[in-house]
C-alpha cells in the first residue's frame, strides 16, 4: 500500500474511532458542559474537528501558515462551539471529515512528500502534518479523557488505534519515538509503571532529544521517585 493510501485509510479509520466514541457516550455525557480547563465530550470533538477543518484550509491554499498560537486558538474554538448542541457538533465533524478525505485524495504521492514548500507545516512533510493533525492528535484526546474518568485500559486503547494506523508510515527514529514517548506518558498518567517505563526507554533510545522535556513532563512526574526511572537519565 502507497503512503497516500496508508494515510487515507488512517484518517477514515481514526474518523469511526471518533464516531464509535461519541455513539457511547451515556445521555449524561452527551449533555455535559465542560469549561476550558476541563471539556466535556462535545467540547473535545468540537475541538478535534476545528483543527482538522484548518487543515482542510491549508491544503486548498486559503490559508497560508499554521496558527501561531494554539493555546489562544483553542480559547477560540472551545468559546465558539460551548454550548452547541453533540447533534450538531457530530455532524460539523462528519462534513469536515468528507472535505479532508477529499482534498488529501486530490493531492498526489510527491505533494505528501513536500517538506519545505508550504509555511503550515512547519518544516515537516505534509504527510506527517496530515496525519498528525487529523488522525493521532483526535485520538490522543480521546484516550486522555478516558484516563481522567479512571479508564485507562479504554483512554491506551484509543492511543494504540492510532499507533496501529500510523506508525508504518515510516521507519524513521523521530517517528517512531515520538509514539512510544507519547504511549509511555499516557501508561504513566493512567497509573501503569511499568509499561510507561518501558515506554520511556525505548522513546529516549530513538529520541535521545527528548531526553531533557521528558525530566520536565508533567504527564510523567509519578514515575519520578521509580529507581528504574532514575537509571534512564545516570
Amino acid at each position: 500500500m502507497s503512503r497516500h493510501a496508508m494515510v487515507l485509510d488512517a484518517l477514515q479509520k481514526g474518523y469511526e474511532a471518533e464516531q464509535s466514541f461519541a455513539a457511547d457516550l451515556s445521555p449524561t455525557e452527551r449533555e455535559a458542559v465542560g469549561t476550558f480547563e476541563a471539556w466535556a465530550p462535545r467540547d473535545l470533538l468540537a475541538h478535534n474537528t476545528a483543527w482538522s477543518e484548518r487543515l482542510v484550509r491549508c491544503i486548498r491554499g486559503e490559508e497560508t501558515a499554521w496558527a501561531p498560537d494554539e493555546d489562544a486558538e483553542n480559547a477560540v474554538i472551545f468559546a465558539a462551539h460551548r454550548g452547541e448542541a453533540l447533534s450538531a457538533v457530530v455532524a460539523h465533524a462528519q462534513a469536515v471529515h468528507d472535505d479532508l478525505m477529499a482534498v488529501v485524495r486530490s493531492l498526489q504521492e510527491s505533494d505528501l512528500e513536500e517538506a519545505e514548500k508550504h509555511l503550515w507545516t512547519d518544516g515537516r512533510p505534509v504527510w506527517q502534518k496530515v496525519a498528525d493533525t487529523a488522525c493521532l492528535h483526535p485520538l490522543e484526546h480521546l484516550g486522555a479523557y478516558y484516563i481522567a474518568l479512571g479508564n485507562g485500559a479504554r483512554g491506551i486503547a484509543f492511543y494504540e488505534t492510532a499507533m496501529e494506523l500510523l506508525r508504518d508510515l515510516d521507519t524513521d527514529p523521530t517517528w517512531q519515538g515520538g509514539f512510544a514517548y507519547n504511549l509511555a506518558c499516557l501508561n504513566a498518567l493512567a497509573g501503569h509503571r511499568e509499561p510507561a517505563l518501558a515506554g520511556l526507554a525505548e522513546a529516549l533510545r530513538l529520541r535521545p532529544d527528548l531526553k531533557d522535556w521528558s525530566q520536565k513532563d508533567p504527564d510523567l512526574v509519578s514515575l519520578h521517585d521509580d529507581p528504574a526511572y532514575k537509571a534512564l537519565y545516570a
